[in-house]
């Protein structure tokens, strides 16, 4: 727990939406059926985060209030999701027409990969299967929290850029 505590504080402190990161992590923790959640240490150990970065609250709340340099008017959450899934995975680099184009082949990939996670869940021992749903439950978690708190917060506060979620 204390490693945990230095871990959620470094990165809380490298960027803020890493708080994001961290409510994806403590959900994945709750729901987690493969082992039995120890409430008051999950609790304990993000108060302590929340104390250890409570010098720099005031500084979060002014950036989020003052800075609107990112995203021009009101945030358009389609454009928002192709920039996203362009970013991760193409890059910022490759033109958005051929990225899009791309992310059909990605798409592909990635419901084969869970299709052939999700046979492999009926047909194994039942311990791989419950180390299978750990995996899908911490990973999806992991990366949709932080993915939709960060639209969330952008539609509010116009300020959003897609390396704002890599840190999913």
């Amino acid at each position: 727990w204390i490693g945990y505590v230095v871990a959620a504080t470094g990165a809380v402190y490298t960027h803020y939406f890493a708080f994001f990161l961290l409510g994806g992590l403590g959900l994945a923790w709750l729901l987690d059926r493969g082992r039995r959640p120890r409430w008051p240490r999950l609790v304990l150990a993000n108060v302590a985060v929340l104390l250890l970065y409570a010098p720099w609250f005031a500084v979060l709340f002014t950036r989020l209030r003052v800075d609107r340099s990112y995203w021009a008017g009101p945030l358009k959450l389609d454009e928002a999701l192709l920039d996203v899934a362009v970013s991760f995975t193409s890059g910022e680099t490759m033109p958005e027409r051929l990225a899009a184009w791309l992310l059909l082949g990605y798409a592909a990939v990635t419901l084969l990969a869970t299709w052939g996670l999700w046979r492999g869940l009926r047909r194994g021992s039942s311990d791989s299967r419950t180390g299978a749903r750990r995996v899908t439950l911490y990973g999806l978690l992991w990366l949709l929290v932080p993915l939709v708190a960060v639209l969330a917060l952008a539609l509010n506060v116009p300020k959003f850029n897609p390396r704002y979620v890599m840190v999913a």
